[in-house]
């Protein structure tokens, strides 16, 4: 990308297990079919992106294995993946207030959250409606800013990953 354009990749959490062994919905594993997508989404995000990204996810068990998936794909050069217990239950102010403070060096970013927050806060940059967000959908957004302060919807150009996409 040109050095005046962003990415911003959002990540609904892979498949999760229905239930948990504390009854707690935060400590919702992923599933065995929500692994294998975590790891799919992962290659096809190495192999797309051009940068290592700046990485940002809720603490919840199921986002925080899906992000450490994703990460992992990096090897020796992965990521750090930076956990943030707004993004649990998080909406649009909180997701801005949390991607505007990444550091301007790194030109791209993935956040890995759930819905209904992600559904709706990638609904309000791309400023167009999406019928469903289903886990591990991967949407990757083109964004025509310098820097993460100046995120606003309407972007240049969106590309989005679907589950189905990423079964082999």
């Amino acid at each position: 990308l040109p050095g005046s354009m962003k990415e911003l990749i959002l990540i609904r959490h892979a498949q999760a297990e229905q239930g948990s062994a504390t009854n707690r919905d935060y400590d919702r594993n992923l599933s065995q079919e929500g692994l294998g997508e975590a790891n799919r989404a992962g290659e096809i995000l190495h192999h797309l992106l051009k940068e290592i990204p700046y990485i940002l996810a809720s603490p919840a068990n199921r986002t925080r294995q899906t992000a450490e998936c994703i990460a992992a794909k990096w090897g020796d050069a992965a990521p750090e993946v930076h956990f943030s217990k707004e993004i649990y239950q998080g909406n649009r102010e909180q997701f801005m207030d949390l991607l505007t403070e990444i550091p301007d060096e790194h030109s791209n970013a993935l956040l890995v959250a759930h819905n209904p927050g992600i559904h709706h806060f990638v609904e309000y940059l791309m400023e167009e409606e999406l019928e469903q967000f289903r886990p591990c959908t991967v949407a990757i957004l083109h964004l025509d800013i310098q820097k993460w302060t100046d995120l606003t919807p309407g972007i240049l150009f969106s590309r989005l990953i679907k589950p189905d996409e990423l079964t082999r």
